[in-house]
């Protein structure tokens, strides 16, 4: 029988942070620049 592979704690730390900067990036830096258009697209989908 095959033995299923799971992440370590440490993968799912990286993943989490890196999950949660590229959130924290898109609200304070890219989000209140935006005036429309893709990005804002973009923003959105990220955000949910």
């Amino acid at each position: 029988m095959n033995k299923l592979k799971t992440l370590s704690g440490a993968q799912l730390k990286y993943i989490a942070f890196t999950t949660m900067l590229i959130d924290h990036v898109n609200k304070a830096l890219i989000y209140p620049n935006l005036n429309g258009g893709i990005l804002l697209v973009i923003s959105h989908i990220l955000t949910y």
